[in-house]
């Protein structure tokens, strides 16, 4: 999988995510045009209110546990602290 990001990731990571079925959260896959899967992070709070709105829904995430759940989902880029808002398909974990 391949990270890009401008920086080494801190301990934690502020991700996107939506309410799940169940008490759960989920977090948001984005298809990226090429094809390839991709999860989008944030370094801090701010970032993430600026990349994906500043009502978009969060959750926080350790690093490390994010890039384990993404190996085992096939992503193949973690993306970190860019504009969410372009135009992109998403895909959710459960899907």
């Amino acid at each position: 999988m391949e990270i890009v990001a401008q920086k080494e990731l801190p301990p934690v990571l502020y991700v996107p995510a939506e309410p799940a079925d169940t008490d759960r959260s989920r977090i948001t896959i984005r298809e990226l045009a090429n094809g390839q899967r991709a999860l989008i992070a944030y370094t801090a709070l701010d970032r993430l209110h600026r990349g994906a709105g500043a009502e978009a829904p969060w959750m926080l995430v350790s690093s490390t546990q994010l890039i384990e759940l993404a190996s085992q989902r096939q992503i193949t880029r973690l993306l970190i602290d860019v504009d969410q808002q372009a135009q992109q398909t998403t895909r959710r974990w459960g899907s």
